[in-house]
Order: structure tokens, then sequence, then C-alpha cells
């Protein structure tokens, strides 16, 4: 100012760029001095203070939940199992901060708006939500992937502070495993009968199962006749038809495949060796306790050796000799020897005797069921066989797979089950008829033996229906009548104990108050060898 007057006032303005110093000293410190000719200098000081900008961001996990919204703990197990992240911004600085935002990598978050405006010690939370994917399991994390966790980063930012960054982990758990579950159904079966078994491979643990195998030798008395892969892709590759080997690319966990197999249990002369129109000799088959599977035919001297696997047995390791009734069977490796005699007249006791082989020479090759088809001149003129004890034949089938992560203990996995192959009656049913009300079953002995029958069974579905009389014999009266509700269905048991001769013919007769067969009618007649004849009306 170059003249002031008395009272008068001059002012010179200034301006100051603020420095990074000055916002970390927190203010601005200014001293202002003047002075004239007349007087002497005065200084002014001015403490300013300057806001210093800034926020802070903590990242936290609210809880883990599974798809059925329970507790999940504080890991990941399960694909879709939720995450519930809280992101809190907090003004840790002293300026006033606005338009506070959060971006969210995982969950896809951007700008996502915590609130307009933050004073000083004040914090704003977003909340966010993460489904875990079957992809964090298989790949054991994510963000990045293998290191074990679900990582997850935040960004806080507002208009005034620079962007902060705050990440939070949570553990992913790999729980590989698997389950192989064989069923034989029905679990008891005729000799000659088809059945069947299934094969059911599960993904039970958490992760993606591949290159799954599932691999059954199935016992050459089962004589598969079909495979159902179920959707898995299922090979010969050995040639023999009684090895399943199956293959399925990949399992997620909960899914399955179901193998079905068809299978004839213990066939018979005429299914292992065809009439090719033969006029002397036999067709045979016998089943060994050991699970070996003679076959073959005296009429043109062919015979094979299975062993319990279904593969042919060398020759060189065997031999049988001897045409029409007589054959000779040696098997180094199972004793000195045996004859099999190949008559319809003279039956085994029990699988041993003295034509065949005998419990103190050949334990392990007792005779469990045999079947002959016995030829002339105009042909096959009879047929014979006899099954002396149930096979219990068990089954083993196993599975091995690859999971995406961990390890799979037991792999490969097993499963067992076992089927009952029973005697079957040498009873046929001829005819069936509904006659003046009454039901008629006609029964034939196809044996050239007479057969003890024990108990004679009748079983149907309605309980509202009852059996007024049953009778056998031309009228012999067997004593029931009713109905006994066993689980749901009628149930009626005679002990007879009667002789029925050879290649005779009988007539079961049921009166019902229906006036007419009931609905799921049975007959089961057992023979004193424990032999069955077990017959549905009208299938």
């Amino acid at each position: 100012c170059a003249f002031l007057a008395p009272t008068q006032t001059c002012v010179l303005s200034g301006t100051y760029q603020v420095s990074a110093d000055d916002v970390l000293a927190g203010a601005i410190n200014n001293i202002g001095t003047g002075s004239s000719d007349q007087t002497p200098e005065s200084a002014s000081p001015v403490n300013l203070p300057v806001p210093n900008p800034s926020l802070a961001v903590v990242k936290q996990v609210v809880s883990i939940s599974n798809p059925d919204l329970s507790d999940g703990g504080t890991s990941i197990d399960e694909a879709g199992d939720k995450i519930t992240y809280d992101i809190v911004v907090t003004n840790n600085g002293t300026a006033n901060l606005t338009n506070v935002t959060v971006d969210d990598d995982l969950t896809g978050t951007v700008n996502a708006l915590c609130t307009p405006f933050l004073a000083p010690e004040d914090s704003c939370t977003v909340t966010v939500m993460y489904m875990a994917t079957q992809d964090d399991l298989d790949l054991n994390g994510t963000n990045p992937t293998s290191n074990g966790f679900v990582d997850n980063t935040a960004t806080g930012d507002s208009v005034q502070a620079d962007p902060m960054n705050a990440s939070v982990q949570v553990p992913v758990i790999q729980l590989p495993d698997h389950e192989l579950i064989k069923t034989f159904d029905p679990e008891l079966v005729g000799v000659g009968e088809f059945g069947e078994f299934t094969l059911v491979y599960t993904n039970t643990g958490n992760v993606t199962l591949s290159d799954i195998d599932i691999e059954d030798m199935v016992q050459v008395l089962l004589a598969v006749e079909s495979v159902d892969d179920g959707g898995a892709v299922c090979s010969d590759d050995d040639d023999n038809v009684q090895t399943i080997f199956c293959e399925v690319d990949t399992l997620a966990p909960g899914e399955s495949v179901t193998i079905t197999v068809t299978y004839l249990a213990a066939p018979l002369t005429d299914e292992l060796v065809p009439d090719t129109g033969q006029t002397s000799g036999a067709n045979y088959v016998f089943y060994f306790e050991n699970g070996h599977v003679l076959y073959g035919s005296t009429g043109d001297s062919t015979a094979t050796l299975l062993d319990p696997n279904g593969f042919e047995v060398d020759p060189v390791d065997w031999s049988v000799e001897g045409r029409n009734q007589d054959i000779y069977l040696t098997v180094p490796f199972g004793g000195d020897g045996f004859q099999l005699h190949l008559s319809c007249s003279e039956i085994f006791i029990d699988g041993w005797g003295d034509f065949g082989p005998t419990a103190e020479d050949d334990p392990d090759w007792r005779i469990l069921a045999y079947s002959v088809d016995r030829f002339n001149t105009n042909g096959l003129f009879k047929d014979c066989g006899q099954t002396f004890a149930p096979f219990y034949v068990d089954n083993v089938a196993s599975a091995a797979a690859t999971p995406a992560g961990g390890m799979l203990d037991p792999n490969p996995i097993i499963a067992t089950d076992t089927v009952e192959i029973i005697n079957i009656a040498p009873i046929d049913v001829t005819r069936e008829r509904v006659r003046r009300g009454d039901v008629e079953i006609q029964y034939f002995n196809t044996s050239y033996e007479d057969i003890e029958i024990d108990i004679i069974r009748v079983e149907w579905a309605d309980p509202n229906v009852l059996l007024e009389s049953a009778s056998y014999q031309d009228g012999v009266n067997l004593g029931i009548s009713g109905c006994d509700l066993i689980s749901g269905t009628c149930v009626l048991s005679a002990s007879i104990d009667t002789i029925m001769p050879a290649r005779s013919k009988d007539w079961l007769k049921l009166s019902f108050t229906s006036g007419d067969a009931p609905d799921g009618l049975k007959v089961i007649v057992v023979t004193s060898t424990g032999a069955t004849l077990i017959y549905e009306f009208g299938l």
C-alpha cells in the first residue's frame, strides 16, 4: 500500500498450494508481517487445519449356509453352499467422504453405493453373497484355483480418498467318495430260470469323478444273457461274455449309473448243448460244488470244462472218455478221476454215489446239479436231471475312479451279493381253468420217478376274498380255508406228505367266495427234497 490514512485498511491477497507434507502435518502455519516508514513491523500468525481424506476396508464372512439353508460351518464342502460377506468401509481420515462405493470381484459387484456421505469415524456396510460352484470344489479353490480356498477381495472407494482393498479366505474341503451296490433280484432263482442283478455305482463324495471302470467277473453258474449299460459304455474286451466291463466318463456328486445284467441260472442241457439231430448218445451238463461246469455230447464226442469264472480249462489238464451212458472224467488237479453215468434210471445220491465223484476221494467235485438228454434213432427219447442242493453263488464286482481332487479310499471299491439257485420240482402245470366257480389247476410229474409232495401252499392278494375249500387227488380235502393275512397277502399251507407217481397228473381244486380266481393267485408245491414249483395262475 503506497499511502494509508488513519483508520484506513489495505489488503494483500496470496495463493498457496497445499503440499503432501502439509497433509501429513495436518495444518498450515502462516505468519503475515506489516511495516511502514513511520511504524515498526507487526506480525500476525494463522494456523489453518488441513483435512486428510482416508478410508479403511474390512471384509468378513458373516455366515456359510448349506443348499438346504442349514448351517454350513466355516468351510465350503458342497456345490450350492452360500457365503455371505459384509464389506465395511470406515472413514478413518479427517475429511468428509462422498459417494462411497464398493467393488467385489468374486461376486461381480461393481460400484455398489455404500453411502453418499461418510463423516470421519463413521462406517457403512455392503452385504454380498457368493454361491460355491462345482468347479470351486473340483479345482480346489477359486480366485486363484488350486490353493484350497475361495479367495475374495473387495475394494472401497470415494471421491476424496484413494481406494483400499480387503481380502478374506474360506477353506475348500474336498471329500471324494464312491459307492458300489450289487443286488440280485430276485434273490432266489430256479435252475434254468432267468434272473437279474444290478450294479449301482454312485458318486457319494463332493468332487467330480472321472475315468470310472466297473467290472464284474460273473461266475459261470450265472450264464450272462444280456447287459443293459444304463448310460455306461460296456464292452467285451476278453471275448468272454461272463466278463462285465463298463466305463463311465464322469459322474458329478450325487449322480449314479445302474448296470443291469440278465443271466440264466445253471443252464440246462438243451441250453448249453443244442440238439443237432443226433440219433444216439447223450448231451449232458454237470455243475460241481467247486464252481466247475462240464458239458458236451457223447454223440459227437465233445466236452468242455469251464472254471468258476467261465473260462475253458486247457484240455491238457483234464480228459473225458466214453460214449452213450458212461463217460469217465479225469481231472488231475481235482483227484484221480471218476465216472459219470448218463442214465435217467440211476441217480446220484446227494451228489455222490457209485457213479460219479465220491465224498472220500473227490470232496471238491460234489455234483450240485446235472441234466441229461438221451437220443436214439427217433431223436430225443428221454431227459432227466436233478438238483441236490441249493447253489449259493457269491458274486463280486469292483469299481475304480479318478477324483477331481483328494484321494478315494478304497479305490477300487468292492461289492458282493449272493443269489440262491434252488431245485425246481419236476412238475409242470399242464392246464388251468375256472369251472363252475372253482379254480382248477392240473399238474404233471414230468420225471420217471415217484415224487413225495410235502406241502401245497396257496397265496392271493385280495384279503376280501376267502378260500372256501381246497382238494387234490380227486377230492381229498386239503383242510385249509379262509385267509391268513401275512404282510397284506392271504397265505394258506397244507402239509400232505403224499406220493405223486412218476409221469402222473393230478388236479388241484380251489373254491373262493368270489367264484373266480382272485388277483395274484399263486400255488407253491414243495417236495420232500425241497424241490419247489411256484405257479402263478393266469400268467
